[in-house]
């Protein structure tokens, strides 16, 4: 009877140090998992700088008139060539409806 009475006291004081063991693992292993976060984010810094160095702006300077020259060159060229449309001369009203008229004859035919 001795041994029944003292297995439950023996199950309890195993289940005890089991959960002292998963403590302690859970502890270590909670502070391994903050170590590979660290890590992982000084990585990503780290691929972060070395994108932004290799694909970033370069170190030359641009000037400011050059910088506009660049982006705005089509424009220029295109402002610069275009000519302003001549002034239409104001026409009455007669003369629109008559025009109209020969459009819609014109493509009716």
């Amino acid at each position: 009877m001795s041994d029944a009475a003292s297995s439950p006291a023996s199950t309890v004081a195993e289940l005890q140090r089991q959960l002292q063991q998963q403590k302690a693992e859970n502890a270590r292993l909670a502070k391994r998992n903050q170590s590979l976060e660290k890590a992982k984010r000084d990585l990503f810094e780290q691929l972060r700088l070395l994108i932004e160095n290799r694909f970033g702006p370069s170190s030359e300077k641009y000037r400011v008139e050059q910088a506009d020259m660049f982006f705005n060159e089509a424009e220029t060229l295109a402002a610069e060539t275009e000519e302003p449309p001549p002034a239409a001369a104001p026409k009455d009203e007669d003369d629109a409806q008559t025009e109209a008229g020969r459009c819609r004859r014109q493509s009716s035919s």
